[in-house]
């Protein structure tokens, strides 16, 4: 019941943190915070390959197979376009990216579980990122408290982990393997 409909109920006061508390807590999490950005970025990185993939099939059936391109598949593009909402929402630390990283993760990991025993490094893949994605420390990153803290203290600035670099190095690397041929 709301305090408005009920004069009785205890009064609630927004927890309002100085700037000095605000600091020391996004001090403690930037951690997470860099790892989550990371993972923004490689969201990003996934959806926009997959967008040049779907780009690239329908060039080689129109040059393959003689027909005209015709229509994108708007069903797949509207998906990576999720994809890459999501990883820009992930790289700005939005509670909504959050969110979405959690149910597109899930249903991953229930899709690899169908796929099973084919995709097991896929599986453990997806298996580890839900896990941190479902942390304490990654949920404390999307709680709205946390947000007000990033909006309390811009001067703060987080990097992405550096593991990603390389990890994006090694996939350029393997897909122009693949494609020098």
């Amino acid at each position: 019941m709301d305090t408005e409909l009920n004069p009785y109920a205890a009064p609630r006061a927004q927890l309002v943190l100085d700037h000095e508390d605000a600091a020391r807590t996004r001090y403690e999490f930037l951690r997470t915070e860099a790892h989550l950005k990371a993972c923004g970025i490689l969201v990003l990185a996934g959806g926009v390959m997959g967008i040049i993939a779907v780009v690239m099939q329908r060039r080689i059936i129109a040059r393959e197979f003689g027909l005209s391109a015709g229509l994108l598949p708007w069903t797949q593009i509207s998906l990576l376009s999720l994809q890459l909402a999501v990883g820009s929402g992930l790289y700005f630390l939005k509670r909504w990216a959050g969110m979405m990283a959690w149910i597109i993760m899930i249903t991953a990991v229930l899709i690899s579980l169908m796929q099973l025993p084919g995709s097991i490094v896929q599986l453990l893949i997806q298996a580890v990122i839900l896990r941190f994605f479902l942390s304490e420390s990654a949920r404390r990153v999307f709680s709205s408290n946390y947000q007000r803290m990033i909006l309390q203290t811009p001067e703060i600035r987080t990097r992405p982990a550096t593991w990603v670099y390389p990890l994006i190095v090694l996939i350029m690397m393997f897909l122009v393997g693949i494609f020098w041929r």
